[in-house]
């Protein structure tokens, strides 16, 4: 008889049990919310009882649910550190670096090619996470925070919001459609670039896009004026497939800074990857 359950099974139930969210969890393991439900489903009748009670969009585990949860997590990041450890003693050339979404997306990969002409040697593995969603095991990871008891030396760019738009989008700012992201880490941008500005605009008008990806994109298709991050539009900028609806910017009191292990951190393939991020990604 079959003990052990089906992994694929299991492993939707630790995301979910961690989240208590089925939808991050589908964002954690990149697939849709209904294959969550199916895997999770299929585990509760492998094992004939019942993990989760569902009401609505809310999750809540059950008794048995909780106890299983306990003990799956910590095994899961036992083997997420095990896993860590013995991929140390391959592909020693490689560099894992995690990267938030929308950064990798629009930052990094367009500039991956400048990397590889620099240091025609060296290699990079990346891999991208969702928000807090933080990688198990990369080398190096970009991360977004606090500038207080950041090393200065680990500090890529300070962050600043701006105010976007299509160049075709014409309508004045204070009667324009308003575009947001729902993200809890993006909620204060609109209201902090507001407060800046000295604007009050009606926000009954806004739209809402789950993903900041989603919200550049319907930017740049003129559906309406987006405040987000600069270093996430820069590009865009330049090649003026979007300008800025309004001249202000506003400094925010966070940064873009490294995370490196200690046995890394001196190595020069570690110092590559930094001046090629400063010089050739973060660089104004």
């Amino acid at each position: 008889m079959r003990i052990l359950p089906n992994l694929i099974h299991l492993r939707a139930f630790e995301a979910v049990a961690r989240h208590l969210n089925i939808s991050k969890a589908g964002d954690e393991l990149f697939v849709t919310h209904s294959a969550v439900s199916q895997q999770v489903k299929a585990l509760e009748e492998d094992l004939d009882v019942s993990l989760i009670n569902r009401s609505g969009h809310k999750i809540k585990l059950t008794a048995a649910g909780q106890e299983y949860a306990e003990s799956i997590i910590s095994i899961f990041n036992r083997l997420r550190q095990v896993s860590k450890k013995v991929r140390s003693y391959k592909n020693q050339s490689i560099i894992r670096l995690g990267v938030p979404n929308t950064l990798g997306l629009k930052c990094l990969i367009p500039k991956l090619g400048l990397f590889y002409d620099t240091y025609p040697d060296s290699q990079i593995q990346l891999l991208i996470f969702h928000d807090q969603n933080e990688p198990d095991d990369v080398d190096i990871e970009i991360s977004y925070g606090e500038q207080q008891g950041v090393n200065a030396d680990m500090v890529l760019a300070k962050d600043q919001l701006i105010a976007i738009k299509a160049p075709s989008y014409k309508t004045p700012i204070d009667q324009a459609r308003l575009l947001k992201v729902t993200s809890p880490m993006r909620q204060q941008d609109w209201p902090q670039w507001l407060a800046a500005a000295n604007l009050t605009l009606d926000s009954s008008n806004m739209i809402s896009f789950h993903e900041t990806l989603q919200a550049i994109q319907a930017t740049e298709n003129s559906l309406g004026i987006f405040v987000t991050h600069e270093i996430f539009v820069r590009e865009d900028l330049k090649q003026n497939k979007l300008c800025l609806a309004h001249p202000l910017m506003v400094p925010i009191d966070k940064v873009f800074y490294l995370k490196v292990s200690d046995s890394l951190q001196e190595t020069s393939r570690f110092q590559e990857i930094k001046t090629w991020l400063r010089d050739g990604v973060f660089k104004d």
